[in-house]
């Protein structure tokens, strides 16, 4: 998604290639969230997980009553978390250039933070999911 948009829109003029990483970071978090909860199974991961997202028990919920019961037994209910999390990013990529050149740090500061907020999770998901625990 980082390449096209990149190239054809001004979006993420801002983010530069840290874009890219910021994409990664939470994309970790979302196919963790999804693996984890709606695949261990298919997977042959032993153990049931529950979101540890507030977010993601939202989602879930919703999902859960709003989709029909054939589609979530073939896709699961937490396949909604990827399309929130690429919005996510899309706010940061939103940040002007005139935010990095006036507050390099802060902007910095910000997309560090950011990406954090989808890798700490999304590897703590992914790491508890291959271990079994």
């Amino acid at each position: 998604l980082y390449y096209p948009i990149r190239k054809y829109t001004k979006i993420a003029e801002g983010v530069r290639f840290a874009g890219l990483f910021l994409m990664w970071s939470h994309m970790v978090d979302a196919f963790a969230n999804v693996l984890s909860l709606d695949w261990t199974g298919a997977l042959g991961i032993p153990g049931t997980y529950e979101p540890k997202h507030v977010v993601n028990s939202l989602i879930r919920n919703v999902t859960e009553t709003v989709q029909p019961s054939w589609i979530s037994d073939m896709i699961g209910i937490t396949w909604p978390f990827i399309p929130v999390k690429i919005l996510v990013v899309f706010l940061f990529w939103a940040l002007e250039d005139e935010f990095f050149d006036e507050s390099p740090n802060l902007a910095v500061m910000l997309l560090l933070t950011a990406m954090a907020v989808g890798l700490g999770p999304g590897t703590r998901d992914f790491t508890r999911a291959m271990m079994g625990i």
